[in-house]
């Protein structure tokens, strides 16, 4: 829901009205979007944005030399500059520009004639890039009036919204409406890093698309590609790009020098991984709809309003083309936490300073390791403090994991007397294995990772109780081959060499993964994993098919879940048939 709402405020919904407003002599019309409706009998004049097409098409011949001046000069300056006070000024909002387009439009309500001006203050990009000046009710209003002597006000009182709305109904001059503003965040990029857009631009063709044979355009190769301070992009600068000739025409032309951002590209290149090697269009519509929209996009929540909103926006763009089947991209979001840096508690940036390398750490630990340590210290949403302690504890257990499998390879097992382990008791390794990869596969798709790496440093401690008994016969073999395809998401490098060192066929990333110990029949008892309050606190061999009440009743009576359950009630137990007992418990 959070997310959500960083995209509806970036979008930018308001709810209002659209009003017209009859150009004098002329039988056109202005259409304006408000906000605040209840505010037109109060209206004095009608502004128009410099990119309006009003605001040339509607202007008196003895006016359009002055108007087109004004027009030019306001399209060179930056919306920012626009809307901005003046350095130094103690003013909260620029004085506003504008000029007379020399022709009136009629107010609704009263038939009072109203001048139309183009204002640099009015942006296109909001509403209809049309307002009606109110000075009694904003600020830019009233400084524009003031700065040009109009009037400040009509003399009517406003009036109810729900009433001016019931009389523009009655009159056909306009109504309720919902608008949304959208933000240019991805197209026409003044830099030289991003796709040029293919487009030429030909005094006699006019704008022309680059040709399909004739793609992609490239880049050109160049020392130096920064900016060069007058708002244009650094391409505009290099002859040998811009030059070139209209494909439709033959005749001289120039290239577009915008460029688009990058997240263009990667807004719907994920529509490509389905096919990465498809010559027949940007996808393959066969494998898009075999393998999309995407399972699960991981990401921070800064790409809320970037890389994640635009990327639905694509894809609904292109549903409704009918070029995909589908209008959402991703299925589930997940948004993962910041790693922050021990040294000053802050998210880990080059620009601070604060970063701790993957690279250094890997040198000295090993790839693996690292992998280990990092889903090990903390839940995966919320963010976390490197602590290079951790990696030392990561360490041993890697290297653990492969002396396990190195004595079975050696036919050695440890020289040592196992410790007694309640929790293996009457436990073979193939069946303590199998169920934990059950309880492994909920927490990979839980995205538990933490909770998985601890199960899987108890598994280890359970494995090595059972060595003495079980090394050197095929079961045991066969319950670290099982062992190496559960670890293979926590520690790919050493799952592949383990299953290697066993004899397994093929790779260990491409077996099925084991479940439920031997399988059916195979054994009269499976593993149960005991939670209390969603934490594991114990296991026990239990008869295949056992009845609920019976789980519970033995579940409760194990030493470990009856110490976890000390000065507390248990209020519900929540039960999945020969995996797992949740005992929920409230305090007494």
């Amino acid at each position: 829901e959070r997310v959500k709402a960083m995209q509806r405020n970036w979008i930018g919904k308001a709810s209002g009205a659209e009003i017209r407003f009859p150009v004098a002599w002329s039988g056109e019309a202005i259409t304006v979007f408000t906000t605040r409706p209840e505010t037109l009998p109060a209206a004095t004049f009608i502004a128009l944005a410099p990119e309006h097409p009003g605001a040339l098409a509607l202007t008196a011949p003895a006016r359009r030399a002055d108007v087109e001046r004004f027009v030019m000069a306001a399209l060179r300056r930056t919306d920012v500059q626009r809307m901005a006070a003046p350095a130094g000024s103690a003013a909260s909002v620029e004085v506003p520009r504008g000029v007379f387009t020399g022709v009136f439009a009629a107010h609704p309500q009263t038939g009072d004639l109203m001048p139309v001006y183009v204002a640099d203050y009015v942006l296109a990009h909001y509403g209809s890039g049309a307002v009606m000046g109110v000075p009694t009710a904003d600020e830019r209003d009233r400084a524009f009036a003031h700065a040009l002597g109009l009037p400040m006000s009509t003399g009517r009182p406003p009036e109810e919204a729900d009433a001016v709305l019931a009389d523009l109904a009655r009159r056909g001059a306009g109504g309720p409406v919902v608008r949304y503003r959208m933000r240019d965040w991805l197209i026409s990029r003044q830099r030289f890093w991003g796709a040029p857009i293919p487009i030429v631009h030909c005094e006699r063709c006019g704008i022309v698309p680059v040709p399909e044979d004739q793609l992609p355009v490239r880049l050109p190769a160049v020392a130096r590609y920064e900016p060069a301070g007058d708002g244009r992009s650094p391409l505009a600068a290099m002859p040998e790009f811009v030059r070139t000739t209209c494909p439709r025409c033959g005749g001289p032309a120039a290239r577009e020098t915008d460029t688009l951002d990058g997240f263009a590209d990667s807004n719907w290149y994920f529509l490509r991984f389905a096919d990465p090697h498809h010559d027949g269009g940007p996808w393959s519509p066969e494998a898009a709809g075999y393998w999309l929209p995407v399972d699960w996009y991981i990401g921070g929540a800064e790409q809320a309003v970037m890389h994640l909103l635009y990327a639905r926006f694509f894809t609904k763009v292109l549903r409704d083309a009918d070029l995909i089947p589908f209008g959402e991209p991703f299925t589930h979001l997940r948004n993962q936490g910041s790693m922050l840096s021990p040294a000053d508690g802050t998210r880990m940036s080059k620009s601070r300073g604060n970063v701790v390398t993957p690279d250094e750490v890997i040198e000295r630990f090993g790839a693996d390791a690292l992998r280990v340590a990092v889903m090990f210290l903390g839940p995966f949403d919320q963010d976390v403090t490197w602590d290079p302690r951790v990696m030392t504890g990561a360490a041993r257990f890697i290297r653990r994991l492969y002396a396990l499998a190195a004595r079975a390879v050696e036919g050695a097992p440890r020289a040592v007397e196992a410790v007694p382990r309640s929790s293996t008791a009457g436990e073979t390794p193939v069946n303590r294995v199998g169920g934990a990869a059950d309880l492994a596969a909920a927490l990979i798709e839980g995205f538990r990772f933490n909770v998985l790496v601890a199960e899987l440093m108890t598994l280890l401690n359970d494995l090595e109780s059972l060595e003495p008994r079980w090394a050197g016969t095929p079961e045991w073999r066969d319950a670290l081959g099982r062992l190496a395809t559960v670890i293979a998401p926590v520690a790919p490098f050493l799952a592949e060499e383990a299953w290697t060192m066993l004899g397994c066929e093929g790779s260990v990333h491409r077996a099925a993964w084991p479940s439920g110990g031997a399988g059916p029949g195979e054994e009269e008892e499976v593993i149960i994993v005991i939670q209390v309050d969603g934490r594991v606190r114990d296991r026990m061999a239990f008869p295949r098919g056992a009845e609920q009440d019976q789980l519970i009743a033995a579940a409760r009576g194990r030493e470990r879940v009856r110490a976890a359950l000390s000065g507390r009630e248990v209020a519900d137990a929540v039960v999945v048939p020969g995996r797992l007992v949740n005992l929920v418990t409230r305090t007494t």
